[in-house]
Formats: C-alpha cells, sequence, structure tokens
C-alpha cells in the first residue's frame, strides 16, 4: 500500500470516528422527535422533520459503514413515509412497531460503544 492510501486510510478512519461520537446525538434526536410527534398532534411538518433527520442518518451511516444503524434508520424511514403518504396520524400496531424499532437504536449505540471500548491485553 502506498502512502496516499495509508493517509486516505487514516482520515477514514478518524472520519469513522468521529461520526461514532456524534451518533448518539443524533439517535437521541430521532427518538426525541418521535415521541414529541406522538405526544403532540399529528403535525405534517414534525413529520417531515423527523423523515428527513432519519433519512440523513440512514445515507451517512451507511456510507460510513455503520450498517446496522443504517438498516434500523431505513425501517423506521420506510415506516414514516408510508405514514406520510396516507396522511394521518398511525395506528396502535405501527406506533407499536416504530417504537420497538427505535429500541433497537439503544441496543446498536450499545454494540457500538462495546466494539470501540479500548482491548485491554492480559500481558
Amino acid at each position: 500500500m502506498n502512502e496516499k492510501s495509508e493517509e486516505l486510510l487514516v482520515k477514514l478512519a478518524l472520519l469513522k470516528q468521529g461520526y461514532a461520537q456524534k451518533l448518539p446525538a443524533a439517535i437521541d434526536q430521532i427518538i426525541t422527535g418521535w415521541k414529541s410527534l406522538q405526544a403532540d398532534t399529528w403535525d405534517q411538518d414534525n413529520l417531515d422533520a423527523l423523515i428527513f433527520k432519519v433519512h440523513k442518518l440512514t445515507g451517512s451511516s451507511g456510507t460510513l459503514g455503520f450498517m446496522d444503524i443504517s438498516q434500523i434508520s431505513s425501517r423506521i424511514e420506510e415506516l414514516l413515509r408510508k405514514a406520510k403518504m396516507k396522511g394521518k396520524r398511525l395506528d396502535h400496531p405501527q406506533i407499536a412497531k416504530i417504537d420497538e424499532i427505535m429500541l433497537e437504536f439503544k441496543h446498536a449505540l450499545i454494540i457500538l460503544d462495546e466494539e470501540n471500548q479500548p482491548k485491554i491485553d492480559g500481558n
């Protein structure tokens, strides 16, 4: 591997590391937006804003190799887009399904955190 390739890999690793550090806040914003959408009247503007955040997370996480996060957010995005097309509030089973998927975000973050912990060498 040449020097430029190694330099590029180092930059990519730093980019992924920075992104991983920002993931919990991005996911919290999505979870908060989802809770707000449920608590308030079902508002199309809030739904659009949430879809945008989820879409952005789907793409950026997939691009940087965080495939679990990307797949989870893609499933949420699909359900939210269906709700938007219907133009009405989701029913209880649909809400429960999104709630369940939102919990998967938390699980994925725990796994990501564990993977990024420094390894303790027994020597």
